[in-house]
């Protein structure tokens, strides 16, 4: 059985790079948003 510790500390980084990606999938969007009303 897992302690709670190990646990947040396997689901911490996950999460964090989950973040991190979601984070960075949501800048290139504002930037392809931003390009194309730039082409309007």
């Amino acid at each position: 059985m897992h302690s709670p510790f190990s646990l947040h500390l396997l689901v911490g980084p996950t999460l964090f790079l989950k973040m991190a990606n979601i984070h960075k999938e949501y800048k290139n969007t504002t930037k392809d948003i931003g390009a194309y009303f730039k082409t309007l």
